[in-house]
């Protein structure tokens, strides 16, 4: 759901006694899997260091949620000059996770994060002494920019807070617990009144306040310069000045509805001098756009999106331009353009885009509602760049001197300042990496930060990887299975992660030599096979041509096969790209692959749904019946034996599904929202936080998220209605299984009212409530158990072969 932006010493499981013969492949295979994460090359390209994941089902701590692999994470240098093998960067113990935050400028240290029982530490490793050393502070990280910024290799900028925490990108099941269980102990010793108190009223909300941190290496000496809720910082090419984002007063919502874009805090935005120490805010008490700091190339010019009037939605904004050092301040194309204002499948956002070619301000923005171009803004004005595209990316591949790169169609395009297009390359399958924890760069540096230098690109081929250049730029060419992790082919050099079918991984080292493998991972996994995509060919209601995906099991038999539906609204798949399902991806919920090697078919519906639609369960529900059609048509499964399982938005449609038809045998919902109305306003331990804000969190989700009831349940009460499976609960036949975490920030009780309302009826049906476990289950004990039971429910219903 895009409604928001585990040690065991032996875990044997025998998931059922139904198995595809032909497959191994099951939850303990599943658990047991190895990943890699962050990559970071050193800037003379001698030497890298990849995080490398450890087995899942050997973390020490599973209360981190979806961030355990950072509890598993291990750090290894590759030697890309003179070779071997990967190995250890330095001693680090099983129970302690260590990942890096970024090299200095020449390479020589390297900043490196260690998290153990729930502590996080920082410290600065020497690369040529091999000797690390601590720093003395409690490091935050900021979701926009959660690592450290290097000025040179004596200097830093951290974030940090005054007392010992988890940043909150870590803590989103711990830190509730513990605000949980302190309140019980308060109340339970009777002399601390265990209050929560939340108020409309503008006060001050009561949070964490964190600090920037200039850290001089050497003697470990920090001065701060800013203190805050700091949500961003940038620093300036010239490595003068440092663009920070502090949270500020509380932004009330206007009369009209509201989704996930809605930002509940405004954003400010401080200039400082570190030379001088000196603070300057260049737009005053303006909000700022989320996850937009762009600095020029070259020396200190700032780009940044901001409003005036708070409740103004951000098509009103405007670019902004700021030159420190001549301590100037102007807005660009004020009045003339509107920043194209990017949102999710879910409504979630919002996402502004600018950047710069040369010293030309570039912005992805609109002249009219139904058309989004790139522009560059010049002394006389705006010109259009794209024009001649039929639909222009927000994302660019790269910019220059003067001029924009753009992947599009297979093709490197280059567009100067003019408008002027030429082709540099075709053929191409992509540009640039692949992140493998995205969360290390930030989601500023995930969807704002395109290069200022030529991209490398992407070519698929059949054989072993190669590294060569072409008048375009680098080339490395890819098989199929194979991903580029680490771009250092200005030095003449690559990292590849390259996963066979069975989901065995090997590290590959590229260079001007040729490939080397230096590490491997999931050798476990041998022999074992995935389950075969067959794409069902179909239209939409309007006649858009539309592919669902079957999957088939390993050898599946002659025979029709039972069906399970797995639906998510939203999803559009590709007519030549199936859902990612590896074996080495450790998977919980709506799993096909663990379904196929029990012996299920596996429909993955292709579901449009514009952000535009309002009450879309008809929609949704007409969506799903014709693509099960479609797969019935094909021969392939039984239609007679069939089953929905629907996980977040994809559990609310299952449920959706089971008061409006009745042609599954079962279907199972997990961590699902029942009752809009309940829903909305609703506060659980994950999003009580004593801050205002997060009141609206699941209103905005209702009202233009992925919900789209367009109001509150004041203004549009009929939607409410038609749209809670369980106020059509006196509709449901079908046995229905329920599966629901207690730290959801979907609130289990969403679960509880509908299996309450079933058990009423007389209704089969069954409630899994998982203690501890987030929107989705992260321990190992509980993702077995519940897979379990889940396989064995279908199995009663369904009768795999």
């Amino acid at each position: 759901m895009t409604m928001f932006r585990t040690a065991l010493s032996c875990l044997c499981l025998v998931v059922s006694a139904t198995r595809a013969a032909s497959s191994s492949y099951d939850v303990a295979a599943m658990l047991r899997t190895e990943s890699y994460g962050a990559v970071w090359i050193a800037p003379d390209a001698r030497v890298a260091v990849v995080e490398r994941r450890q087995r899942y089902d050997t973390a020490s701590d599973y209360g981190l949620g979806s961030f355990t692999a950072r509890q598993l994470s291990k750090l290894m240098r590759i030697d890309l000059e003179r070779g071997g093998p990967a190995k250890p960067l330095f001693d680090q113990p099983a129970d302690t996770g260590f990942w890096a935050e970024g090299f200095s400028p020449s390479g020589r240290y390297l900043s490196v994060m260690a998290l153990k029982d729930r502590k996080l530490r920082a410290g600065l490793f020497n690369m040529e002494r091999r000797e690390l050393r601590w720093l003395d502070l409690v490091p935050d990280l900021p979701f926009s920019q959660p690592g450290p910024v290097w000025i040179d290799d004596d200097h830093l900028l951290m974030v940090a807070f005054a007392h010992q925490r988890l940043p909150r990108l870590l803590d989103g099941v711990a830190a509730p617990q513990a605000r949980v269980e302190r309140g019980w102990r308060l109340q339970a010793e009777g002399r601390t009144a265990s209050l929560r108190r939340l108020t409309s009223r503008d006060e001050s909300p009561a949070v964490a306040r964190n600090e920037l941190q200039l850290i001089d290496r050497a003697s470990g000496a920090q001065t701060s310069l800013i203190a805050g809720e700091i949500a961003d910082l940038a620093l300036s090419a010239d490595r003068r000045f440092v663009a920070v984002v502090t949270l500020g007063k509380a932004i009330r919502p206007g009369s009209g509805p509201i989704g996930l874009d809605f930002q509940p805090r405004t954003h400010i935005l401080t200039i400082i001098d570190l030379r001088s120490g000196s603070h300057w805010r260049p737009c005053g008490d303006c909000d700022i756009g989320p996850d937009l700091l762009r600095w020029s190339p070259t020396g200190a010019s700032l780009l940044a999106i901001a409003r005036h009037v708070v409740t103004d939605a951000w098509e009103k904004g405007a670019l902004l331009r700021v030159d420190p050092g001549r301590h100037s301040a102007r807005f660009l194309a004020d009045g003339r353009l509107a920043p194209a204002v990017g949102r999710d499948e879910g409504g979630g956002g919002p996402f502004l885009s600018a950047t710069w070619a040369g010293s030309t301000p570039l912005l992805y923005a609109k002249t009219r509602p139904d058309r989004a171009d790139w522009y560059a803004l010049n002394d006389d004005g705006p010109h259009n760049l794209t024009a001649t595209f039929a639909s222009p990316p927000r994302t660019l591949a790269a910019t220059g001197q003067d001029h924009l790169s753009i992947f599009a169609d297979g093709r490197l395009w280059q567009v100067d300042l003019t408008g002027h297009r030429q082709v540099l390359a075709d053929h191409i399958a992509g540009v640039g990496t692949t992140q493998l924890d995205g969360y290390h760069f930030g989601q500023r540096g995930l969807i704002n930060m395109p290069p200022y230098r030529p991209p490398v690109l992407l070519r698929r081929h059949a054989g072993a990887p190669m590294l060569r250049s072409e008048a375009a730029g680098a080339i490395v060419d890819l098989p199929a299975s194979a991903t580029l992790i680490g771009d250092a082919t200005a030095h003449g050099s690559a990292l590849i992660l390259d996963q066979d079918a069975s989901g065995i991984g090997s590290l590959i080292a590229l260079d001007a030599r040729g490939s080397r493998t230096v590490d491997h991972i999931n050798r476990h996994l041998t022999g074992m096979r995935p389950g075969r995509f067959v794409p069902i060919a179909a239209h939409s209601p309007d006649g858009t041509p539309l592919t669902h995906w079957l999957l088939l099991p390993v050898d599946a038999p002659a025979d029709r096969l039972p069906l399970i539906v797995i639906p998510y609204p939203g999803t559009v798949w590709g007519a030549g790209s199936p859902p990612t399902m590896p074996l080495q991806r450790v998977q919980a919920v709506t799993n096909g692959q663990l379904a196929a090697a029990q012996g299920y078919a596996v429909l993955y519906p292709s579901l449009p749904l514009p952000l535009d639609a309002r009450e879309p369960l008809p929609k949704i529900i007409a969506g799903v019946d014709a693509a099960v059609d479609a797969a019935i048509a094909s021969g392939l499964v039984d239609p007679d034996r069939m089953a929905v399982w629907g996980q977040s938005y994809g559990g609310y449609s299952a449920l959706a599904i089971a008061t409006r038809s009745h042609r599954y045998r079962t279907i199972i919902a997990s961590a699902a929202p029942s009752d809009l109305i309940g829903l909305y306003g609703s506060l659980v331990p994950r999003t009580d936080a004593d801050r205002p804000e997060y009141v609206l969190t699941m209103a905005e989700a209702v009202e233009l998220g992925q919900f789209r009831m367009g109001g509150p349940p004041w203004a549009t009460p009929e939607s409410f209605l038609r749209n809670s499976p369980l106020l059509a609960a006196d509709r449901i036949e079908t046995p229905l299984l329920l599966i629901h975490g207690d730290m959801d920030f979907v609130p289990i009780s969403q679960a509880e009212r509908m299996f309450a309302a079933l058990v009423r009826r007389g209704r089969t049906v069954e409630l899994l409530r998982y203690a501890g476990e987030n929107h989705v289950s992260t321990s190992p004990a509980n993702i077995a158990d519940q897979l379990k039971r889940l396989f064995a429910w279908l199995a009663t219903y369904l009768r795999p072969h």
